[in-house]
């Protein structure tokens, strides 16, 4: 596999995501999922004075082995579960071609949390619909299993 095709399907890739982050849709979701209410007027910063929900002092039921975890393994946990979701409920049949990049952003990071052999189904999904990463990917893990 020549490395510097892959490296630039890669820094491609990061390219067009980075360019498409939308902060205000990504601030709604967050603070939808915290159950924040924000004020009206496109002020998208919360207000703390309407928490509708309160995470429980310390020994409460959110408290579990997951929160000694670093936090970027907590993020990136989150990240794969809305991902999942997402995938799952169908999302990624009404933007186009969002489903490939999705796909391989789930292989990513079931790779760096749970292991390659964890990740290989989601990396052959994702190659499966023509991403090309996730294509030479799966080229690399079979070749390197036989």
């Amino acid at each position: 596999m020549d490395v510097e095709k892959r490296l630039h399907v890669a820094a491609d890739s990061l390219k067009r995501e980075a360019t498409a982050f939308d902060e205000k849709l990504f601030m709604a979701k967050i603070f939808g999922a915290l159950d924040i209410v924000t004020s009206g007027g496109g002020d998208t910063g919360p207000r703390v004075d309407r928490v509708t929900a309160v995470h429980p002092g310390p020994g409460g039921p959110q408290e579990d082995a997951q929160s000694e975890a670093p936090p970027d393994l907590l993020r990136f946990r989150a990240e794969l579960n809305s991902l999942k979701t997402y995938v799952s409920e169908g999302g990624d049949n009404q933007e186009g071609g969002d489903n490939p990049r999705k796909l391989r952003r789930i292989a990513e990071l079931v790779e760096l949390l749970d292991g390659e052999q964890a990740a290989l189904p989601w990396w052959q999904r994702a190659a499966e619909e023509g991403d090309e990463l996730a294509i030479m990917t799966v080229e690399d893990m079979t070749a390197a299993t036989k």
